[in-house]
This record gives C-alpha cells, structure tokens and sequence, in this order.
C-alpha cells in the first residue's frame, strides 16, 4: 500500500512539474510591449502575431484616410515623411501599467514620451499657407510649392530635438486562440495620437482651419 502511495505521489509530482513547464501564456501587459516594440522597430512579422488588424500605417491612422500612400514617391514631402517624419514618428517612448483583465477582455494603459510631431505640423502648415497664398497669385507651378513645403516642413523637424510630447491612453486586448492580442485600433484615436505625437490633433485643427478659410 505504501508503495503504491509513493507511485502515485511520484506521479502527481511528475504532472505538475510538467505542467508548470508547460508553454506560458504571455500577459496582455507582454503582449502590449510585443506590440509596440514590433511597431518601434517595423517588424510586421511579429506585429502580425500579436496584433489584430495585422499591420498599422501611422500616417494613414492619424490621418483617418487611406491616402497618405497617394504622395508622389518622388516629391520632396515624400522624401521629408520617409526621411524625417517617420523616424521621428517609430522614436517614441513608452510605459506600461494598470493591466486589467476581466473574462477574455483587457486593457493596458501606455504613457508615451515622444517628440511633438503635432505641434511641429502645425506650424508648418501656418507658414506655408502664408507663403502659398502669395505663390498663388504669381502662378507658381506645383513644384516650387512643393519645394517651398518641403523646406518649411523639414526645418520644423529638424527643429524637434527633445522629447517633450507626452499622453496617456489605453489598450484594448482580446484572448483568441488562448493568446491575447490587441484589438483593432481606432484610427484618429487617443492611442494613435500618443503614438504620432499629437499629429491626430493636429490633423484635426487643421482641417478645422481650412474648413473656416475655405468659407
């Protein structure tokens, strides 16, 4: 009897230690930080594995369109997004806190520090729209106000040198296929702003502006 006890003790011990090394199920706050390093470092094969829409364009995000792969590739803003914008856009900061989990459902709020792209928009599109409005009148053609936007709008990121833009905003997570993943981000959303640097509400002032110019 007392060897059948020690047998099924051995047993039950062997199980559980399987069991323990078993695959682990990563945290909706690890697959958060999978997320977004994914996007740091434009890995769409992993963002793939942990996020739900598959890929995510910043631009077009921010924009809530998707026509901001429309720019002529040889224009000189083309140039200034791929060159300037976006590395400054993927150089963002991030921490991660208040993971909450209820059912199949999660969030995870994230703190980014990024630089401010929004404010840097803003004033671009203020002068260049000084600037135009004169060029309009001298019948400039579509390249030199195409070169004019792309030197106003590239000195206003070369002038973004500090980290100074920070927000907070929540992650959404779902469990499909017994892994979290997150959920589709809304486009012209808080998190998407946090992730550009404001370029969300920039966006939105703008067309607020041109809305009141074009009346």
């Amino acid at each position: 009897m007392k060897k059948k006890l020690l047998v099924i003790t051995f047993i039950i011990t062997m199980l559980a230690a399987l069991n323990a090394c078993g695959p682990k199920i990563p945290t909706p706050t690890e697959t958060a930080d999978a997320f977004l390093t994914s996007i740091k470092t434009q890995d769409k094969e992993a963002l793939a594995t942990v996020y739900e829409a598959g890929d995510l364009d910043l631009l077009e995000a921010a924009a809530e369109s998707d026509e901001s792969g429309d720019t002529n590739e040889d224009s000189g803003l083309n140039k200034v997004y791929e060159e300037q914008m976006i590395p400054k856009m993927l150089d963002f900061d991030y921490e991660l806190s208040n993971e909450q989990i209820d059912g199949d459902k999660a969030t995870v709020d994230v703190k980014f520090t990024t630089y401010n792209i929004g404010d840097a928009s803003t004033a671009f599109f203020s002068d260049y729209m000084s600037q135009a409005l004169i060029l309009a009148f001298s019948d400039a053609s579509e390249e030199e106000l195409d070169s004019v936007a792309t030197t106003i709008l590239s000195g206003k990121l070369a002038d973004l040198t500090e980290k100074k833009f920070e927000k907070t905003a929540t992650l959404s997570l779902s469990m499909k296929d017994d892994k979290w993943m997150v959920d589709e981000i809304e486009t012209g959303g808080d998190l998407i702003d946090g992730l550009t640097g404001g370029l969300v509400t920039a966006f939105a002032n703008m067309e607020d502006a041109l809305s009141a110019w074009e009346e």
